[in-house]
């Protein structure tokens, strides 16, 4: 371990370094910040975007680049909600129709880079453009919608732990 440190191998310590500071400085500015229900509802609030961060690094690791990747969640999103508010449909189906307008149009990413030669640059900037001009279509000019109060994703983004 030492001899890690001597050499600059800092592995995690700079990160939770950061992440402790944080903290300190939230706390500090709110005493509720470490209470356990404020930490549940910030661990809900970061699972979108702690699952792309994930999903993103497999495209880093190869050395391409996607930036169509919020377009692509927002569309996403707003086909479950527009399926599920505006159109009635069951929210478990609304979720599966989602997941798989979200998978043809990474597959149709995956076709134009890999089977058509065009550079996943270009791609991924077209379809962050065009994905969230279909999002905007879909959402009209609301541009937001409010889920039921007794759906799934309301009991599972209602739950917190409390001490």
């Amino acid at each position: 371990m030492r001899r890690r440190l001597r050499e600059g191998d800092l592995g995690p310590v700079p990160v939770l370094l950061a992440l402790a500071v944080t903290w300190a400085v939230f706390q500090g500015l709110n005493h509720n910040f470490l209470s356990p229900r404020n930490l549940s509802v910030l661990s809900v609030d970061i699972v979108g975007t702690g699952i792309i961060a994930v999903g993103i690094v497999f495209v880093l690791l190869i050395g391409e680049i996607d930036l169509s990747v919020g377009s692509l969640a927002g569309l996403a999103g707003a086909v479950f909600a527009s399926l599920n508010v505006n159109l009635g449909m069951p929210e478990w189906l609304a979720v599966i129709v989602a997941v798989a307008c979200g998978a043809a149009a990474g597959a149709l990413h995956g076709f134009s880079f890999a089977r058509i030669g065009v550079p996943a640059f270009v791609v991924t900037l077209a379809g962050l453009l065009a994905w969230n001009g279909v999002m905007l279509y879909l959402l009209g000019t609301e541009t937001s919608i409010n889920f039921s109060e007794t759906g799934l994703v309301a009991t599972l983004t209602s739950r917190y732990f409390d001490a």
